[in-house]
């Protein structure tokens, strides 16, 4: 298919349901990191306070992301770009097209505990920053750790194309 015999209209049509596509697959990525459940807020931010705080934000409108889960996605992929020793939009390239950290992985001989390893090792002081910055809080950056230190994401499957069904070949 020649995109450039494609009518202006259907490229922008074209572009704006990649950009969903990579949004869409930003928030999962996301939310299978923090373990968070995207209908609800994390378990560290839905405690009570015994300070007085400030009046409840206005409700975002459904479907918009958490700011707190776009930063942490955007720390563990700088993260993982880091052990693998390639740049953040690279990776991001490779998720695209397909490929999982485990491939990844294995063309620079790096096991699966190596990687789990540094990638925590080199998501701390990604996620301190952030601390520092006030985008997260230090619980939902402990929560961050302790769920990595679990499991790798992205390991054997890209975002969120294990929830996404086959698709039947056309006829």
């Amino acid at each position: 298919m020649n995109f450039s015999t494609l009518p202006a209209w259907a490229r922008v049509a074209v572009g704006a349901a990649g950009a969903l596509g990579v949004v869409g697959g930003t928030i999962a990525l996301t939310a299978f990191v923090t373990g968070s459940n995207l209908d609800q807020p994390p378990a560290e931010l839905a405690a009570p306070t015994t300070t007085p705080s400030p009046p409840a934000p206005t409700p975002r409108p459904s479907g918009t992301p958490n700011p707190a889960l776009r930063v942490v996605a955007a720390a563990v992929l700088e993260a993982e770009a880091q052990v693998l020793g390639i740049q953040p939009r690279e990776l991001r390239s490779d998720f695209k097209a397909g490929t999982t950290l485990q491939s990844l992985a294995a063309q620079k001989n790096i096991s699966e505990a190596q990687f789990k390893a540094q990638l925590a090792a080199d998501l701390k002081p990604i996620l301190d920053q952030d601390v520092r910055q006030g985008t997260i809080t230090s619980a939902q950056e402990q929560a961050v750790l302790r769920r990595v230190a679990a499991v790798v994401p992205n390991w054997d499957h890209v975002g969120a194309a294990r929830q996404q069904p086959a698709q039947s070949p056309t006829p």
